[in-house]
């Protein structure tokens, strides 16, 4: 398996994950992160009040770990000899643990005595339910204010919930995921920040046009012995390319597994340097706008019926004890993703809501109406099966050592009471 150390910028933004070092990366994670004085933000006028949108650029590691209110040297965390992403994460979420305990319970308040919850993902199109609610005055009328933060992989975000960091955030489905919650992570699976389903999925196998067959399985017994590229071989995408390939009596051993960055996908597919791809929007669109690729699935067929969050949205284990906010944060975020859905899937209100999307996540309007639409579950529902047979896979692979049980793992008592509130989509 070839893998490529170099991290680009996620356009899109669903999968949360970058690819990077293998070497140690437990120092280079805390260096990005902890103490942070060279954090870039600005503010985000929605039309409804403001939200604070921070970039992490990070300072030189001076082993510090920044809490919400205090900050807390720790020493001997820049261990030699870590090798192995899953691992070094591990340790990174540990010892941010061992800070966090010197972090006094920290609620942040704006002036006029609104609750500011912390927020982080990728950024990109996906956060569209966010922007949504966001401009339309819903987190604001709940007395909230978002502070958005754009970290640059999923590693980035986990370390930041372990340090009491974030309140809410985006994380993808992931071996990382899973051993960092068996390794005392605190986060609940509350509700979906993007999914996959016969009804919506932006997160596509492509091929080169000259290995597309007359169906599913042709095309995909034609990639047998060729290159076919994944964003990480520790995610969600890698495990349903390989469920689809056994549904007609293969496997991703079949085949040569790349891994490298979406940006460079989309190139790599168009030049012909890999023969397929699970590539994302707008990714996917610019591919298949060169007329050199054509879609193989929609990946549909490998979640279970109804779809299934391939990117939970995730509370701390603090917010989710803090239950008034934190049910108030998901009403108004269910209220935003609901419109996108309206807009995207039944045409209500596309112009506005596109507009709204475009601003936030500053991509063109014109690639927001070009690209296929995600999927964002109106009633944020979590698929406990599709959690489980990822878990099943990874495991099956050695790549996490415990499994989580899943039912301790996900809440969806905040999703089901904004329902009530807001009545079945």
């Amino acid at each position: 398996m070839h893998q490529r150390n170099k991290c680009s910028d996620i356009v899109g933004g669903p999968l949360e994950t970058c690819q990077e070092p293998t070497a140690p990366v437990v120092p280079e994670i805390l260096r990005r992160y902890a103490g942070n004085t060279g954090k870039a933000s600005r503010s985000v006028d929605s039309g409804r009040g403001t939200s604070q949108e921070s970039f992490g650029t990070g300072s030189p590691f001076n082993g510090t770990v920044v809490c919400a209110s205090r900050s807390r040297s720790i020493k001997g965390v820049a261990m030699k000899g870590l090798v192995g992403r899953t691992f070094a994460v591990g340790i990174t979420v540990f010892a941010m643990m061992l800070a966090g305990t010197a972090c006094a319970k920290n609620e942040p308040q704006t002036e006029d005595g609104q609750r500011v919850v912390r927020f982080a993902s990728v950024g990109g199109l996906t956060d569209a339910g966010l922007y949504i609610a966001e401009a339309k005055g819903y987190f604001k009328d709940a007395g909230l204010k978002v502070e958005r933060n754009r970290m640059g992989s999923g590693s980035e975000i986990t370390t930041a919930v372990a340090a009491g960091n974030l309140d809410v955030a985006g994380m993808a489905v992931t071996a990382g995921m899973f051993n960092s919650v068996t390794q005392g992570l605190g986060v609940q699976i509350v509700g979906d920040k993007q999914s996959v389903s016969s009804k919506a999925s932006a997160t596509r196998l492509l091929a080169r046009e000259s290995f597309v067959g007359k169906d599913v399985e042709t095309s995909l017994r034609n990639l047998k012995g060729k290159k076919v590229a994944v964003t990480d071989s520790k995610n969600a995408t890698l495990v349903m390319f390989d469920t689809l390939m056994k549904k007609y009596g293969m496997s991703s051993d079949d085949v040569t597994i790349e891994t490298m960055p979406y940006a460079e996908m989309s190139a790599a597919l168009i030049k012909g340097s890999v023969d397929a791809g699970v590539i994302i929007e707008p990714f996917l669109t610019a591919a298949l706008k060169s007329g050199k690729v054509k879609e193989v699935s929609d990946l549909a067929a490998t979640v279970p019926e109804g779809g299934a969050s391939i990117v939970p949205l995730i509370y701390s284990q603090d917010f989710v004890e803090d239950r008034e906010v934190a049910q108030k944060f998901m009403t108004a975020y269910m209220k935003g993703v609901r419109l996108y859905n309206d807009a995207f899937f039944k045409g209500k209100n596309k112009d506005e809501i596109a507009k709204i999307i475009s601003e936030a996540s500053e991509q063109p309007l014109a690639t927001v109406l070009a690209t296929k639409p995600f999927g964002l579950n109106p009633d944020q529902t979590v698929t406990r099966e599709f959690l489980e047979d990822q878990q099943t896979w990874f495991a099956s692979k050695k790549l996490i050592k415990k499994k989580v049980n899943i039912d301790d793992l996900v809440d969806d008592s905040f999703a089901k009471q904004a329902v009530k509130e807001l009545g079945a989509y």
